[in-house]
């Protein structure tokens, strides 16, 4: 009877190892099985994030659009208003008349060449106010009749004299 135990116990050692063996690949199926659901869920957020990134970059390259067409407009207004500025030089550089265009605060914005020596000025006075200026000409009520030219439109025709 020593055989048949001595089978017996093999037999156990056999089983026991094979149920051992089972309950590894079991928890190693549980593993793999949690590792696939992580990746799936990793999967379907790169998918949305991918999404999201193709949305953004549409939206990035409509807007690139509109940019480049902001910046066409723009560059043609430079234009306009390159030659405009050059068109008032060239009026200011050949009328006869001294002019003195002013801004909404009565700053000095553009002279005549011929207004210069007038009105004594030179051209770093461009941004100061005219009525900081010691004009050559005695005019009374200067800022009054500027005041009335540039808001209510009235022209006003006046004889003055120079110093």
């Amino acid at each position: 009877m020593n055989e048949i135990d001595d089978l017996k116990e093999a037999l156990q050692s056999v089983t026991d190892g094979y149920q051992s063996t089972i309950e590894e690949q079991e928890a190693i199926n549980e593993e793999i099985k949690t590792s696939n659901e992580e990746l799936l869920s990793s999967n379907e957020e790169l998918q949305s994030t991918t999404e999201e990134l193709e949305t953004a970059k549409e939206e990035l390259h409509s807007t690139n659009e509109e940019l480049n067409t902001v910046n066409a407009e723009v560059q043609n207004r430079n234009m306009e208003l390159s030659r405009s500025n050059s068109e008032l030089a060239n009026i200011f550089e050949s009328v006869h008349i001294p002019l003195v265009m002013l801004d909404n605060d009565l700053k000095i914005r553009k002279l005549a060449p011929n207004a210069q020596k007038i009105f004594n000025l030179i051209p770093s006075d461009i941004g100061r106010p005219i009525t900081d200026i010691q004009s050559y000409l005695l005019i009374n009520d200067l800022p009054k009749l500027i005041h009335d030219a540039l808001v209510k439109g009235i022209a006003k025709e006046i004889e003055v004299q120079d110093t």
